[in-house]
């Protein structure tokens, strides 16, 4: 049996390092005590001219926050159980991933100076200036009205309009005959505290945060006359809004560590997953995919192998079973979220020629477990390599030497070139 070994030669591609004023920092991150049906509080903060979004469990723990540089994040509001959040130094709308602590900008009002009070009635959103203003899910303004109100916090509760001002009282507005906007004084009432900061109502009761100086203040839940529901203890001095969202956060899954240089990469579960979808932890810090290869720690390619071409392929999804080359400036890892993964036996498909595979699992696996299926007989590796259907010799990548080197075993998350003479099905 002819055996060969395949070269690979793939550019060279570098990535310049940006300068971002945001960051994400999840050094405080702990995913061990989150389940995927718990609901997660989502609470903002500031701490100079800097800005936090802390996740919290049920209980006030935390799980982990989001630091953002040069931005002061105030109100919040929850839009088919997706966190938005209004930034008052610069007139902007945000929708945040809660998994990534993304932000992604619906609407930036360059006419206005800043926005405080954020509530959405289902079909727009209300921010408020010197004015009260009106936009549509698209970010374009359907209009702006007198309301000569200093709005700490606003509300929608599927009836009216409501505000926390600075003189510490929640109004009542009734908008159904927008642009006009009627107080409702005798709805009026007073918040759990007067530090208290932002405004949202759950559907059932409102919630705030305090903002007090050096020391903790809390999160309130709370009715319609201000009395208290519920309360947590803030985990960090000068809060602004709270809220929380259904069904909580999912567990990130560990995919596999990339080493300076390149590194030749699989999925360890049997669920494809889009590199837009990875999460690329670096230093301690985690970033999207693409702000991890505009900050310069990885090659934004990804290459593949066509089985039936026998010839490489740009791929921007990694699928279960398949190999990739990616290339990595410094050390990292990566990570996936949203991940069902079912229970099977089955790897991949060979191809006649070269392939590159691997064993969906987050353990690593033996060549001698592995079962050669050819024309539906299954047969131990080692019958299938003295029968002539695939090539004893397994070649995996050092990525500390940046060689190939030969291998028995299939370790998670690592990528393997396997040689078969015939087309046939890789099982455990």
């Amino acid at each position: 049996m002819l055996l060969f070994v395949v070269i690979i030669l793939v550019p060279y591609v570098h990535c310049q390092i940006p300068c971002s004023i945001y960051n994400r920092n999840l050094t405080n991150c702990d995913w061990s005590n989150v389940s995927y049906d718990e609901d997660i509080i989502v609470y903002t903060a500031h701490q100079n001219f800097d800005s936090r979004i802390y996740l919290l469990d049920m209980s006030g723990s935390l799980i982990t926050y989001y630091e953002y540089i040069n931005y002061r994040l105030v109100d919040l509001e929850v839009v088919n159980n997706e966190v938005y959040v209004s930034d008052a130094f610069i007139p902007c709308v945000y929708k945040v991933d809660i998994y990534t602590g993304n932000l992604e900008l619906i609407f930036h009002d360059t006419w206005l100076y800043y926005f405080y009070g954020l509530a959405f009635d289902g079909t727009y959103f209300y921010v408020d200036e010197w004015d009260l203003n009106c936009y549509d899910m698209n970010g374009d303004k359907y209009g702006t009205t007198s309301f000569d109100e200093s709005v700490m916090g606003s509300a929608w509760d599927g009836d009216y309009y409501w505000t926390l001002d600075e003189g510490n009282l929640v109004k009542c507005w009734d908008i159904s005959s927008w642009p006009n906007v009627t107080e409702m004084p005798s709805n009026a009432f007073v918040p759990p505290s007067s530090y208290c900061r932002g405004l949202w109502f759950d559907g059932q009761y409102f919630w705030t945060a305090e903002c007090v100086d050096d020391v903790l203040g809390h999160i309130y839940q709370f009715d319609y006359n201000g009395d208290i529901i519920n309360q947590w203890l803030e985990p960090t001095f000068k809060g602004w809004s709270a809220c929380y969202v259904s069904g909580g956060i999912t567990t990130p899954e560990y995919v596999t560590s990339l080493m300076q240089g390149w590194n030749f990469v699989s999925l360890p579960f049997n669920q494809s997953i889009g590199k837009a979808d990875i999460i690329v932890n670096y230093g301690g810090i985690s970033y999207t995919w693409s702000d991890a290869v505009s900050g310069g720690y990885l090659s934004d390619y990804l290459f593949g192998w066509d089985r039936s071409g026998q010839s490489y392929t740009f791929n921007n999804t990694l699928e279960s079973g398949y190999g990739y080359w990616g290339y990595a400036y410094g050390n990292c890892e990566l990570w996936a979220e949203n991940i069902t993964t079912t229970s099977d036996d089955y790897i991949t498909d060979l191809k006649e020629g070269w392939n590159i595979v691997s064993v969906p699992d987050d353990q690593n696996v033996s060549k001698a477990n592995i079962i050669v299926n050819y024309e539906g007989i299954d047969y131990s590796w080692v019958d299938a390599v003295d029968a002539g259907y695939v090539n004893d010799y397994i070649f995996g990548w050092n990525c500390t030497f940046q060689g190939y080197e030969f291998t028995d075993t299939f370790e998670s998350g690592c990528s393997y070139w396997i040689y078969s003479y015939y087309d046939c099905i890789l099982k455990r």
